[in-house]
């Protein structure tokens, strides 16, 4: 299976080695955008993103966390790289209110 990236309108999806689907959020995770602990959904490829998360139709999460030098490009072989780090994390509605950096 060939690793890909799958654009529909503004949702990408990264379909990994076994085929499964994983849409692709870009979020930042308290300050300076959101209020400490909590998370807003940003635009994809936004600077302000310090988590990436990846959500299937299982509705299963995993985030990867940027380091601060870090391109937030989306590329098959940096969203391979950034899912093989990322981790499991809660299972429920992924649903963060849009906030683009601009305002």
């Amino acid at each position: 299976m060939v690793l890909r990236i799958e654009r529909q309108g503004e949702k990408v999806y990264y379909v990994d080695a076994d085929g499964s689907r994983w849409r692709v959020h870009d979020c930042c995770f308290g300050p300076p955008l959101a209020p400490p602990g909590y998370r807003i959904r940003l635009s994809l490829e936004a600077p302000g993103t310090n988590t990436r998360y990846f959500v299937n139709a299982a509705t299963e999460r995993r985030a990867y966390t940027f380091k601060r030098w870090e391109s937030r490009r989306l590329t098959v072989d940096d969203r391979a790289r950034q899912f093989a780090k990322s981790g499991y994390c809660w299972k429920g509605p992924h649903n963060p209110p849009l906030i683009h950096p601009t305002g």
